[in-house]
């Protein structure tokens, strides 16, 4: 039978929390001993101690050799100085990168339904010469001005019937 399932939450005994963090530390820096030799890999290791309210936290390194630290460290700037970074994401970026793929997608579907709803250009057009453009031209351009006739009268029209109302409204006030 196996150890139960342990908390993950700060230790509220400072002397409790001294002894896991000294006994965590030295597995973890066996831990790492134990991964550069078993993979042959540069590992180091940097640990701030717990804070502590009479002095500075400690500072504990794996490898303990201050220059092979120093080293390791400055192997890994020049590796990632060489080659650019990928980019990292964090959960907002994921949320924002989703947001704008629907945005788009939206965009592309309405766009085609308007493009089904509405064609704008007829294929036959292609093939019509200079005349038949012009009068197509002349065709469109009386459709426009006739467009813009109706909608001048339709304006007058609201205006005149908003002068009435007002008109009526101005009587019904005066005989109260």
């Amino acid at each position: 039978m196996g150890r139960g399932r342990l908390k993950m939450e700060l230790i509220a005994n400072e002397r409790a929390r001294k002894t896991t963090f000294q006994k965590r530390r030295k597995g973890m820096m066996k831990k790492a001993y134990e991964f550069s030799i078993l993979c042959d890999l540069d590992v180091c290791m940097i640990i701030y101690g717990p804070k502590q309210t009479d002095r500075p936290p400690e500072l504990h390194t794996w490898p303990e050799n201050r220059d092979e630290v120093d080293r390791i460290i400055n192997k890994y700037k020049a590796s990632t100085m060489r080659k650019p970074a990928k980019k990292t994401f964090d959960l907002s970026d994921l949320l924002r990168d989703r947001k704008t793929k629907v945005h788009v997608d939206i965009y592309r579907a309405r766009k085609e339904m308007y493009e089904a709803k509405y064609p704008t250009w007829d294929e036959r057009i292609e093939s019509f010469s200079e005349n038949q453009l012009g009068a197509l031209l002349n065709a469109l351009d009386t459709k426009l001005e006739s467009g813009k006739r109706t909608l001048l009268n339709k304006r007058k029209q609201s205006a005149e019937c908003h002068q009435h109302q007002i008109h009526c409204m101005e009587k019904q006030h005066q005989t109260k």
